[in-house]
């Protein structure tokens, strides 16, 4: 389970932004939360929702994380001399000169896991892991299973000097001892897989991919469970996959080639592209049954589809899911189900997180999200993003309905309207 996350210098964020699951006060009935039964962190929320104008940095949230993400999966293979991937906050002169970092918390087998490291384009500055046994039966001490620092080097449990000596100053220390080392430590190989496999963050392409490798798989009629369940009417959906060659010849062929043509027959010819002929399956006024191709589908459908593979993923293994734009191409209804389903301890049993950014003022309802769930960004300056939740403005009522002070501009995180 997600406790917090902590970034600083990314993108429209200047300042360290700070985001958590944790209701502000442990004590009591918090509706919409996980019981943990762990010592510390006895409560989380099983969904949060950023909210904020458009431009203003709530996907960069996600982003952030997505990054994040990337250098603890990708950093083993640099070369000595490569760059690290980085994008400061670019409108101010000091911060151009400043390390970007990121920090982690979470729960995994009943122990809270701190993780987080700072960097910059050419080498990593920090990195540690603790963790503490949050169990009945645990201290709850934090333990350091390692830390690195630039000059005073690292200080690792159970890791050979042969591994730290040979460190490059540009890979992650967590992503080389796992992926180049094959490091057997039960907690190292916690934290990446909790961080790589059990944190999501959705993209329509992606995420539209993993949708259709579902209903290739054993989870397909779920999956048209789901889907009939919300109204779309569709009876099924047929997956054929063409042979690359088949279709290579009408690409080459075609006299003006769009930029998505050219992009698929690089793609096709660098063999990174699998072609498939996706039908959805429609029963007409007479009872027939006749098919359509995916892209002749609403905007709203194709965006429901590549949203319930990750929704149905993230509730069958309890994992944390992140959206952006959660609202977008979809019905208000089908935005507050899909919510709801987290919500929902009865149905979410393994205890998944959605974290999504949107518009959607109509969940600010104290019921589907109440003070603690909601997130607001702002660019109070025109340049920087701040995190803020609604509980930092000291409104004393969970529960209240908080949509008609959002909307009338009580908390900011609105479009100033010149017009």
């Amino acid at each position: 389970m997600l406790v917090e996350f902590k970034f600083e210098n990314f993108r429209s964020f200047k300042d360290e932004a700070y985001f958590t699951l944790e209701p502000s006060t442990q004590s009591g009935k918090n509706i919409n939360a996980i019981e943990t039964h762990l010592k510390k962190i006895p409560q989380l929320y099983r969904s949060t929702g950023v909210f904020g104008a458009n431009a203003s940095g709530k996907s960069n949230l996600i982003l952030a994380l997505a990054l994040f993400k990337y250098l603890i999966k990708k950093s083993f293979k640099n070369e000595i001399s490569q760059n690290l991937p980085c994008e400061k906050y670019l409108f101010s002169s000091e911060t151009l000169e400043k390390p970007t970092s990121f920090e982690i918390s979470f729960i995994y087998k009943e122990r809270l896991y701190k993780y987080g490291l700072k960097y910059t384009q050419r080498e990593i500055l920090n990195e540690f892991l603790t963790y503490a046994d949050i169990s009945d039966e645990g201290s709850a001490r934090e333990n350091k299973l390692f830390v690195r620092d630039k000059f005073l080097g690292i200080k690792a449990k159970g890791i050979p000097q042969a591994w730290i000596d040979e460190l490059a100053d540009n890979r992650v220390f967590l992503s080389e001892i796992i992926n180049n080392r094959n490091c057997q430590i039960q907690e190292f190989l916690d934290v990446y897989d909790y961080i790589l496999n059990k944190i999501h963050t959705n993209r329509s392409k992606t995420s539209l991919d993993f949708t259709l490798d579902m209903l290739q798989s054993n989870d397909k009629n779920l999956v048209l469970d789901y889907i009939k369940k919300v109204g779309l009417d569709f009876i099924d959906i047929n997956i054929k996959k063409i042979p690359a060659e088949d279709i290579l010849e009408k690409l080459k062929n075609e006299k003006d080639k769009d930029e998505f043509t050219e992009f698929m027959l690089k793609r096709i010819l660098s063999g990174n592209s699998e072609i498939l002929d996706i039908k959805v399956l429609h029963r007409t006024e007479d009872g027939n049954i006749t098919g359509l191709s995916l892209d002749k589908e609403s905007e709203g459908s194709k965006k429901f589809l590549s949203l319930i593979g990750p929704i149905i993923n993230a509730l069958k293994n309890g994992n944390v899911l992140f959206i952006d734009e959660l609202d977008a191409s979809l019905h208000p209804l089908f935005v507050k189900r899909i919510v709801s389903l987290f919500n929902d301890a009865n149905f979410n049993k393994k205890n998944a997180q959605l974290i999504f950014t949107s518009h959607a003022f109509y969940l600010m309802d104290g019921k589907t999200l109440t003070r603690d769930q909601i997130w607001l960004v702002n660019k109070e300056n025109g340049c920087a993003t701040t995190l803020k939740s609604l509980r930092s403005f000291n409104e004393p009522r969970k529960n209240k309905v908080f949509m008609e002070a959002y909307i009338n501009g009580q908390y900011g995180a609105i479009p100033d309207i010149k017009f």
